[in-house]
């Protein structure tokens, strides 16, 4: 949440992104492989003592679902000049108030840190956060409320399990006991 912290941090992700595009390019070369080493162990020392301060909070979003997602875009419809800034941008059609549905959707999407919706729009009105990060937030929200989970189902699947002793349908590995 520090920017000076935040920089150090995007410093260090970088110069392991680097390093290891550098290794990978050169698998074979040990100077490499021992840069991306020693940058990997600068970027886990600097999160483990990010996270010791403080100074990093981890985000975990869960998808809220298409029906709720479905409501939520309703409940924060775009404005009028909303619609009309968007169509004199050629942005075309609009799908919700660019200003009240992100930190809703973030909010009802939002597993960890526990947050309230008044916290997370107290979030988009603070000035320490940037752009930027309230952007990576969004489309992480976005990203978990849009993004297709492929399970296979069906006859012959491998990824189907037997439904009793007596099913020909699915693959006949025994079921896992389930608890709840």
């Amino acid at each position: 949440m520090d920017p000076e912290l935040a920089e150090l941090h995007g410093d260090a992700k970088r110069a392991q992104e680097i390093a290891a595009n550098r290794a990978a390019a050169r698998p074979n070369d040990t100077d490499a492989q021992a840069e991306l080493w020693r940058a990997e162990q600068a970027l886990e020392e600097l999160e483990n003592r990010l996270r010791d301060e403080d100074a990093i909070v981890e985000f975990t979003f869960r998808s809220i679902g298409r029906a709720a997602y479905d409501a939520l875009a309703n409940a924060h419809q775009p404005t009028a000049l909303q619609r009309a800034q968007a169509k004199a941008l050629g942005m075309g059609e609009i799908m919700w108030n660019t200003e009240t549905f992100p930190p809703a959707l973030v909010a009802a999407s939002l597993v960890e840190p526990k947050l309230s919706a008044e916290e997370v729009e107290s979030i988009w009105r603070d000035d320490n956060w940037n752009q930027a990060e309230l952007n990576a937030l969004l489309q992480a929200a976005v990203e978990v409320n849009g993004t297709r989970r492929t399970v296979e189902l069906g006859k012959g699947s491998s990824k189907t399990r037997s439904s009793g002793p007596n099913s020909t349908t699915a693959a006949s590995e025994e079921s896992p006991t389930a608890s709840s």
